[in-house]
């Protein structure tokens, strides 16, 4: 990490509105640190409880949904280029969990700090969903950014912003 702030910060993505907002959050950090930016998603391939084997039996549907998903992970780095950051990059890691999958990136790839976006659910839903922002939290060895879909608005929205 650089004496003023971050040098690489990791920002993942799921697609989702609070992947959106991650995003932004990201940017924003990523530009005012003059830091380069890697999005990251991970995908965790289904697997069927009873006989514990892939749902995709043929590794030609797989290598297609990585191609699909790095395609539109492109698109989000794209705009992350155009809205400023000069160094972006993406990844696609297949990884058996999420939330190990995020924080090993994190480790090995010597990012000063991880974004994530949350879906802001809390009591019940989080207890029977889990929630993947909050094992990053407690599993990081680094600065974590939580962000909802709701503050980023109200942010964005402010005249001072960031």
């Amino acid at each position: 990490m650089r004496p003023n702030g971050w040098s690489k910060i990791c920002c993942a993505i799921d697609f989702s509105d609070g992947a959106r907002a991650a995003l932004d959050q990201a940017i924003a950090l990523a530009r005012h640190n003059d830091a380069e930016l890697v999005l990251l998603h991970i995908f965790q391939p289904p697997v069927t409880t009873l006989m514990a084997e892939p749902m995709f039996s043929s590794p030609n549907v797989m290598v297609e949904l990585e191609r699909d998903l790095a395609a539109e992970l492109e698109r989000w780095r794209t705009r992350a280029q155009d809205a400023g950051v000069a160094r972006a990059s993406s990844e696609v890691v297949i990884a058996g969990s999420i939330h190990h999958g995020i924080t090993d990136f994190a480790s090995q790839h010597g990012c000063d700090a991880i974004v994530i976006g949350t879906h802001g659910r809390g009591g019940l839903s989080r207890l029977l969903l889990g929630s993947v922002a909050e094992h990053v939290v407690r599993h990081a060895g680094v600065p974590v950014v939580v962000v909802r879909p709701q503050a980023a608005a109200a942010a964005a929205a402010s005249p001072q912003g960031m």
